[in-house]
């Protein structure tokens, strides 16, 4: 197993990984997404008001496809017949760990942008593969951030490149987005296509892209997980050596 944390070897093996196992990713990319516009449609028709963009509903769609493209990759990497039975049932058993870390990280990590946005880059780097750690090593979500800072410990300069370079792919493709809905739905081009047909359509395929570059994201964050450990190896027990979250 490599220890290499080059940007362009982890594109290459996400890549890899996602054509491997692309019917089960596409599937679930179009769930999430599907599910998140019928969800926003719902709220708009019953509240007579825009749905927000970050909500609790996505927030957790996202948890969710998080959850199962992970397993899914960790699958992958290791061989397992039966892969995609192997990953619903390692999500499912692990859910509320992955869940609890998520949001656990995410209040944290919004506290430190708040504040200065080193301390969310540092935090981010911290317990980048949290979700790995506690679907792949059967942890609590505090054991799998506790998990993630000791495998990363010492390297977060090495694996900061690669956290920007997915923060600005996801800055890049939101603004190619904006534009490009903003272009279409633009009063010239709305007087000559339907406005409605349009409006879902465009909101489907943006979903649909920031959906697919969150699983990229994933698929990522099982690489360098597998990768770490290969580094690192196993925690020692816990003690005074145990990192914090």
């Amino acid at each position: 197993m490599t220890t290499d944390f080059r940007i362009d070897d982890i594109i290459r093996q996400t890549l890899m990984l996602f054509r491997q196992g692309r019917v089960a990713f596409l599937s679930a990319i179009f769930l999430a997404s599907a599910v998140s516009i019928i969800g926003d449609w719902l709220y708009e028709t019953l509240t007579g008001r825009e749905a927000p963009v970050f909500n609790a509903g996505a927030l957790l769609i996202a948890m969710l496809l998080s959850a199962y493209v992970t397993a899914m990759a960790l699958q992958l990497q290791r061989g397992t017949p039966a892969v995609e039975r192997e990953a619903r049932l390692m999500g499912r058993r692990r859910l509320p760990s992955v869940l609890g870390a998520s949001l656990v990280a995410g209040m944290l990590m919004t506290l430190g942008v708040l504040l200065l946005v080193i301390p969310a880059l540092y935090m981010m780097c911290r317990w980048l593969v949290s979700t790995a750690a506690i679907l792949d090593e059967d942890r609590a979500w505090q054991s799998g951030m506790q998990r993630s800072a000791w495998l990363t410990e010492g390297l977060k300069w090495r694996l900061l490149p690669v956290c920007l370079a997915y923060l600005g792919a996801i800055f890049l493709a939101a603004t190619a987005v904006a534009v490009v809905v903003s272009a279409i739905l633009s009063p010239e081009v709305a007087r000559t296509t339907s406005l409605v047909r349009s409006s879902v359509t465009l909101a489907f395929l943006a979903n649909f892209a920031m959906t697919w570059l969150s699983a990229m994201g994933s698929i990522g964050q099982a690489i360098l997980y597998r990768r770490l450990v290969a580094l690192r190896g196993p925690m020692p027990a816990p003690g005074p050596s145990t990192p914090p979250l």
